[in-house]
């Protein structure tokens, strides 16, 4: 094997070599993995390149990285990232008044940076992020539409962002699926809508989903279907027949929450929206999880809550089936214990 010392002063170069003499002696030597030699710069140069393109917002990711991760991060090798070192990371965020939410969502790009480099690129044994856990942050959001609320939005709202509205509220949709949906990705003989397929945008967490369509949603697109723009394959564009842009669409959502005296709705509540109603109308959490496209069911325990809402519902229908009288499961009581279907 042969290296430079990355030196031109010989008195450090020879210190250096008979250091490495001494390792190969001992047996240490070849042991080192490539994590002792490559930067944190270099680790997130590659993640960049290979992974960040996956994600849904690749460019709210770099950003955050070229911003905050590699000012402090990028000139320690990874070996050298250790979970006192990560901490002091967060320690310096707080001082600049930056909140535990955004520091975790920085952290957890840097935190699947570490996991690819374990168990894909084979540089490191383990990830320094075993021993450090989240910062508690602020509770989820709570804030979803009333049915009150989307029918005065909906009058308030042009046509092109009623439609919107609408759709989102009733798919659950994150809003880079619904301004990216493409003719194709909907089947209105099924009743269908595919996403994440090949050629077609991903969800969040990159798995392909697919959503029935309600009778609302299935009207919807049946009536933009037979006045769809011939210039483009987009279900869902500007009134110029322009992509919908995310900074355009929030400025005109905002503008009709003002009309419509609606406070404290974000364009991501209306997913919210989605989910909660599902829940209330008895829906289980595992088919909730699976129509909002959750990799992990304990993101739709948010919604747990909203189940209790439908707990009377499911008694009246076990009434109906079965009556209050019971009887039939046997006339007496044994040993004083009561006796249940």
């Amino acid at each position: 094997i042969r290296r430079s010392l990355e030196t031109e002063d010989r008195r450090i170069a020879e210190r250096i070599y008979a250091k490495v003499v001494t390792e190969i002696v001992e047996g240490r030597y070849f042991e080192r993995i490539p994590g002792e030699m490559i930067t944190f710069s270099e680790m997130m140069e590659r993640y960049i390149e290979e992974i960040t393109p996956k994600k849904v917002c690749p460019e709210k990711e770099i950003l955050r990285v070229n911003r905050h991760l590699i000012p402090f991060f990028g000139s320690y090798f990874l070996s050298q990232i250790t979970p006192k070192l990560i901490n002091a990371y967060k320690q310096k965020r707080y001082s600049q008044g930056v909140k535990p939410d955004t520091i975790n969502r920085e952290l957890s790009i840097m935190r699947h940076a570490f996991t690819v480099a374990v168990k894909e690129w084979e540089w490191l044994k383990e990830s320094p992020f075993k021993k450090v856990s989240e910062e508690k942050g602020k509770v989820k959001r709570e804030r979803w539409l009333s049915f009150e609320e989307e029918e005065r939005l909906l009058s308030s709202s042009p046509d092109w962002l009623r439609d919107f509205i609408t759709f989102a509220a009733w798919t659950g949709m994150r809003l880079g699926n619904i301004i990216s949906l493409k003719w194709d990705q909907v089947d209105m003989h099924k009743r269908l809508i595919y996403i994440g397929g090949t050629g077609q945008r991903r969800t969040k967490n990159r798995e392909p989903v697919v959503i029935p369509m309600n009778q609302k949603v299935f009207e919807l697109l049946k009536r933009r279907a037979r006045v769809r723009r011939i210039d483009t394959d987009l279900v869902f564009t500007s009134p110029t027949g322009r992509p919908l842009e995310p900074s355009n669409l929030r400025r005109s959502f905002r503008e009709v929450l003002r009309k419509a005296g609606i406070k404290d709705l974000r364009i991501h509540d209306l997913r919210h929206t989605y989910g909660t109603r599902l829940a209330q109308a008895g829906v289980d959490l595992f088919t909730i999880s699976r129509l909002l496209g959750h990799k992990d069911i304990r993101t739709t325990q948010r919604y747990a809550h909203h189940s209790t809402l439908s707990l009377r519902l499911a008694i009246e229908r076990f009434e109906r089936e079965f009556g209050t009288n019971l009887t039939q499961f046997g006339d007496k009581a044994l040993d004083g214990q009561e006796v249940y279907p």
